[in-house]
């Protein structure tokens, strides 16, 4: 299919799976995760089931966004398509933690990375026809607070894990707006370490309700390749079935605070750097 696709949290069961699976189908693909042994060790298994794959690899950290920004500029000098961007990568942290840079790293990790990515890659996005980008995310409710975004003055983890899943939801539909093909996935529960810093009963009812990361791959293998998800925008699916979003996501509104909010803090980040 010679098709390239950007795939980050390259190295969890959803991202691995799909990547396996895209591979299979023929893309050429660009896996970005932070751990170097976990990304060979996918890298190798895509050989193994398709020795002809062409894979990158690049080992990138989501919580230092300057880290981010590399990579991307990496991407965009050695590649002049980008025909799909899955955003995958996800944390969930049972503290309030904060990177380098002095944010708080859920929200930094779930969001400002996958926006600094789009930011640097959107024009090479743009240009190459059919291409999309994939938020995956969850029907969260959890609405943002605009004052306190990153947990300062009261932090829950599961509220301040759904805000992030929110705000993917108002990115993938902001970006549908600012001329791009862009889908929000739901996966549904699936097996994975995601949740390892939650606490033991959520962890153990999440696992016995989840299912097999095959199954999702196949679902967004089909989003990713297939040209009617390119037709349509600003779509919600659980695996390929259309979903409706929670009318606080798709209020542009909400969508545009939090990208106006979110420039701001990248661009402060930036000007400290220079």
């Amino acid at each position: 299919m010679n098709q390239t696709v950007l795939i980050t949290g390259a190295t969890g069961a959803i991202g691995s799976a799909t990547a396996r699976s895209l591979a299979r189908q023929g893309c050429q693909l660009i896996l970005l995760a932070r751990n170097q042994e976990k990304l060979e060790e996918v890298k190798g298994q895509i050989r193994q089931e398709t020795p002809a794959a062409e894979v990158k690899t690049l080992v990138v950290d989501f919580a230092e966004l300057h880290a981010v920004k590399n990579a991307a500029l990496n991407i965009q000098k050695d590649h002049p398509e980008l025909h799909a961007v899955i955003h995958n990568a996800a944390i969930f942290k049972s503290s309030r933690t904060l990177t380098s840079d002095g944010l708080e790293t859920m929200f930094t990790v779930n969001h400002l990375a996958p926006f600094m990515l789009t930011k640097v890659l959107f024009e090479t996005i743009q240009q190459t026809r059919g291409s999309r980008i994939l938020t995956v995310t969850a029907p969260s409710t959890t609405q943002i607070n605009f004052q306190d975004p990153m947990g300062e003055q009261r932090f829950n983890a599961l509220n301040a894990f759904g805000a992030t899943k929110m705000a993917n939801l108002l990115f993938a539909f902001k970006l549908g707006r600012a001329g791009l093909t862009s889908h929000a996935l739901h996966p549904g529960l699936v097996r994975s370490e995601l949740l390892r810093e939650a606490n033991p009963f959520l962890q153990i009812v999440t696992f016995l309700a989840s299912g097999s990361p095959e199954k999702v791959a196949q679902a967004f293998s089909e989003v990713t390749l297939q040209p009617k998800y390119a037709q349509s925008n600003g779509q919600f699916w659980h695996l390929t079935k259309p979903i409706q979003a929670p009318a606080y996501a798709r209020d542009p509104r909400n969508q545009d605070e939090l990208w106006d909010l979110s420039l701001k803090w990248i661009n402060t980040l930036e000007a400290r750097r220079r």
